[in-house]
């Protein structure tokens, strides 16, 4: 994906997960760099709940951590209440598709967004739109932690 406007956040990605596996910070049987392997990404079901063909083509080129390859380590998070997202999942469907497109207040995201991170009640949302090249501004949870 040399040629495309979000080559800057594809490299940024693969900088990060492979910095943090050089650091032995995430094992590296979680590491999923693209290419990914045909059929990885359900675009057929990521395009019927909505998603831009831009936000899939992206969702389809950037590395995932798949927190779910080793069940003996513990949950990676990148900061607190913080998980990585990971759409190439086999679980992945249509309905966890459309949840990922709910944000706070059950308000939906555009459909060129694509979400990097999802957060627990205090966690951080990172939401990359693809006719921006720009992160959203994610509003965070009402409830206050004191």
């Amino acid at each position: 994906m040399s040629g495309s406007p979000h080559s800057e956040l594809i490299g940024a990605l693969i900088e990060l997960y492979t910095v943090l596996h050089t650091l032995a910070a995430i094992p590296p049987n979680l590491v999923r760099l693209p290419s990914h392997p045909p059929g990885a990404l359900k675009k057929d079901a990521a395009l019927a709940t909505g998603y831009d063909p831009e936000a899939v083509e992206l969702m389809n080129s950037i590395p995932y951590l798949d927190v779910d390859a080793n069940e003996n380590s513990p949950e990676f998070q990148f900061i607190p209440c913080t998980d990585p997202a990971n759409l190439i999942h086999p679980g992945v469907g249509p309905g966890y598709f459309k949840c990922h497109r709910r944000m706070y207040q059950d308000e939906a995201m555009p459909p060129t967004a694509v979400r990097l991170t999802m957060s627990d009640l205090y966690g951080t949302e990172l939401i990359y739109d693809v006719s921006t090249s720009e992160f959203l501004q994610c509003p965070s949870s009402t409830i206050s932690p004191h």
